[in-house]
């Protein structure tokens, strides 16, 4: 069974269709990349699945429940997570407070625990674990210290995926993760996703229109024009396809 499953998802504003007719299955543990070109309906797709917009027709399905129309913070309970093309960290917490405070299993977050420390010291040292666990996999150990505004730009999206994982999200969806960061750094970063994925069996759909790059690292892409999936494969599938080809890279 499909991990999360869209059937024939439309939306339009005054009257003007900009998704039409969407289906898309995607699978447990792989890393799928949404491309086209710019209106062709990616972030709107991204913001009906995760409950910022709510789609006119169709269902949305993820993990065997019936998430159409729900709202943000209720997909984000059901373990669906999506980051921003521009981080958005506390700017005035340091990296490891950042993560601390992404996760939801803290029970010195509900008001009347906060002054008896025994209810929450124990998830406290369990957390702080996860966070040193997670700060190691995304190479941000040397700047823990550090506000995340004073963090580059890689360095941000690093944290925002450290942050994301503390969610405990099954699946994340990122919007063009390697924009403006140099390439060094951009491949470390689909690095650190294909290796999440892997070892901790993440689903991920990736906006992002640096295809030299992610092309490498991804294990299907659909492509998107006027609104509808107009072909779906392997990245060399959609480098071959016509289709593609006239819509998106203008040939």
């Amino acid at each position: 069974m499909a991990l999360l499953s869209v059937k024939n998802v439309g939306k339009h504003f005054d009257g003007n269709y900009v998704l039409t007719s969407i289906d898309l299955e995607l699978e447990e543990g792989r890393i799928y990349q949404l491309i086209g070109p710019n209106g062709s309906g990616k972030t709107t797709l991204v913001n009906v699945i995760a409950g910022v917009l709510k789609p006119d027709t169709g269902t949305v399905i993820f993990d065997g429940h019936d998430i159409t129309g729900k709202e943000p913070h209720d997909i984000y309970k059901y373990g669906l997570v999506r980051s921003f093309q521009i981080p958005q960290p506390f700017v005035n917490l340091n990296v490891n407070e950042n993560l601390m405070t992404a996760s939801t299993k803290n029970a010195g977050d509900l008001y009347r625990n906060a002054p008896l420390k025994h209810r929450w010291l124990e998830d406290e040292k369990r957390l702080q674990k996860k966070a040193d666990d997670l700060l190691e996999m995304v190479s941000l150990t040397k700047v823990v210290n550090n506000l995340s505004s004073n963090l580059s730009g890689g360095q941000m999206k690093l944290l925002e995926l450290g942050r994301i994982m503390m969610s405990g999200a099954k699946m994340i969806f990122m919007d063009e993760p390697i924009a403006g960061v140099n390439p060094t750094l951009a491949h470390e970063i689909f690095k650190k996703i294909n290796k999440i994925c892997k070892e901790h069996n993440i689903t991920f759909l990736v906006i992002e229109h640096r295809l030299d790059i992610s092309f490498q690292y991804v294990d299907k892409v659909f492509a998107t024009d006027q609104g509808k999936i107009i072909a779906d494969g392997t990245p060399d599938e959609i480098l071959q396809n016509k289709t593609v080809i006239e819509s998106y890279l203008g040939v």
